[in-house]
C-alpha cells in the first residue's frame, strides 16, 4: 500500500495538539483531557490521545439516556517516511441519565506506525 503525502495545512492541525508514537518520559504529569462538544448541552466529554487511540469520558447530566460515539483520525508513517491517514469510530455507548461512561476508539496503521492522533468530534444523541 502507498501512501500519498499530506499537504502541510492538514498535518499541522494534527500535530498541534497531539502526541505522537514517542514513549513517555518519567516527567510527564498525568494525561491531559481536553473538552469536546458533544452536540447535547447536557452531556460533556472531556478526551485523552495517546498513540493511536482516544479516550472520551462522557458525563450525562441530561434527564434521558444518551447514545455517544467517538471519531479519531491519525496520521500513519511508513519506514520510508510515505504518510497517509487513518481513522476510526467507536461502538456506539449508551449511557444512564447521571452517569459518567468511557468511549475509546482504536486506530490501527496496515504499514508502518501512528504518527499524530486526534480526537476529531464525539457525538451523543
Amino acid at each position: 500500500m502507498r501512501f500519498a503525502p499530506l499537504p502541510l495545512a492538514l498535518v499541522g492541525p494534527l500535530l498541534a495538539g497531539c502526541p505522537g508514537g514517542e514513549a513517555a518520559s518519567a516527567d510527564d504529569a498525568a494525561p491531559e483531557w481536553t473538552a469536546v462538544e458533544t452536540g447535547r448541552d447536557c452531556a460533556r466529554s472531556e478526551v485523552n490521545c495517546g498513540p493511536g487511540e482516544c479516550a472520551a469520558a462522557i458525563d450525562n447530566q441530561c434527564a434521558t439516556p444518551v447514545t455517544c460515539e467517538l471519531f479519531i483520525e491519525c496520521i500513519c508513517r511508513t519506514p520510508t517516511g510515505e504518510e497517509g491517514p487513518a481513522s476510526a469510530t467507536s461502538n456506539q455507548t449508551t449511557i444512564l441519565s447521571g452517569n459518567r461512561e468511557p468511549v475509546e476508539a482504536k486506530v490501527i496503521c496496515d504499514r508502518g506506525d501512528v504518527y499524530a492522533t486526534i480526537a476529531r468530534r464525539v457525538t451523543c444523541f
